[in-house]
């Protein structure tokens, strides 16, 4: 096996203030990276204690020794501070993740962050999803991470800022390439499985649900969903327009990088 060929599998980040993310190294990432779809409460101010999302797993492919891509969702807690499961795509990445990071509890003897993936959807085949939860416990105020039925461990409130309340601000769900150079030819590097939203065997994420406090899950509405995709024409993102009550709300989701609408 090429230890340097991309190969999917389980991840997670967490970023603190203090912590430079793998991508600091070569500067910021360039425009038309990023499609997802986020809920907030600062409308109406009532915190958010975690949420949950089904995944398609895909193999993308990843043009750029340096470049990776990654399917997640990440729970804001204050600015600058957040904790993101999921799944990535990588050639050989630098920098702290999984469980290299300080931090993170690991629980299950039988699964452990950053454990390869072995199947993966085909476009046009059969599909392969899994489902992440993220929540906040109520008396230790630790943030348990679940993949489907299967607790992983989790992140310790002593990690959080002394100064912050409970739960969280925002949930962001979507997808996010890095683009190793950031300057000259965009990235060939797939954004979920390459294929952009219009497309029936677009990657995609279903079953959206954020906690309340009692750790009740709720279903956002259109009202509460936001999108924001930096460059259309390189990645992009769309709302299901049929919301199906037991396997919504969904969005499609990626895009193929650099092609003649994406320079």
């Amino acid at each position: 096996v090429n230890p340097l060929a991309p190969a999917t599998k389980l991840g997670e980040s967490y970023l603190l203030s203090h912590l430079n993310q793998p991508w600091h190294k070569n500067g910021i990432c360039s425009e038309g990276t990023f499609a997802k779809f986020y809920t907030t409460s600062r409308a109406n101010g009532v915190r958010l204690h975690g949420g949950s999302a089904s995944l398609s797993i895909w193999a993308p492919n990843v043009a750029r020794a340096a470049d990776f891509t990654t399917s997640s969702m990440l729970i804001s807690i204050v600015p600058g501070f957040y904790i993101s499961a999921g799944w990535i795509t990588d050639n050989h990445m630098n920098g702290c993740w999984d469980l290299d990071c300080d931090g993170f509890v690991q629980v299950n003897n039988t699964l452990a962050l950053g454990s390869p993936l072995q199947a993966v959807s085909a476009i046009g085949g059969s599909k392969q999803v899994f489902r992440v939860t993220i929540h906040q416990e109520a008396g230790t105020k630790n943030w348990w991470l679940r993949i489907g039925d299967t607790h992983l461990g989790y992140w310790p409130a002593s990690l959080t800022p002394a100064d912050v309340a409970d739960g969280a601000s925002s949930i962001e769900w979507g997808g996010a390439v890095f683009d190793s150079i950031g300057r000259g030819n965009h990235t060939e590097t797939d954004m979920g499985n390459g294929l952009f939203p219009n497309s029936d065997d677009a990657s995609y994420m279903c079953q959206l649900r954020f906690f309340d406090e009692s750790l009740n899950a709720h279903a956002p509405n259109s009202l509460s969903l936001s999108v924001l995709v930096t460059n259309p024409k390189c990645y992009n993102a769309k709302l299901d327009d049929v919301i199906n009550e037991e396997r919504g709300p969904c969005f499609y989701y990626g895009g193929s990088g650099f092609n003649s609408e994406c320079p």
